[in-house]
């Protein structure tokens, strides 16, 4: 079963993991991400099946320009295909739209 979820410091690993596959030497450093982790709130999703973080969504809210920006999403390759990527970006302008933000970018 999937579940969506507000990342936890502990599934900083994993998404450093799922980062550095997709993106390689422009991956987010580890101690970057724990910055964004710091920062975002609940703006850093995480999605699991079976125990295992196979993708993540990061993003970052201005309420000072009512803005949100969507920073980074990645899922596993042997995950793709089933819309998880969707559904984290779905979780994240929810969580965005509860602030009444009229606008992404």
């Amino acid at each position: 079963m999937l579940t969506i979820r507000k990342a936890e410091l502990r599934d900083l690993k994993a998404v450093k993991a799922i980062d550095q596959l997709l993106f390689g030497a422009d991956s987010y450093p580890l101690f970057v991400l724990r910055q964004l982790y710091d920062i975002t709130g609940d703006y850093l999703l995480v999605a699991e099946t079976g125990g295992e973080v196979i993708g993540y969504m990061l993003s970052h809210l201005d309420q000072a320009k009512s803005q949100g920006w969507l920073l980074s999403l990645g899922v596993l390759p042997a995950h793709r295909g089933k819309r998880i990527g969707e559904k984290l970006m779905a979780a994240s302008m929810a969580a965005m739209e509860k602030q009444a933000l009229p606008s992404y970018t």
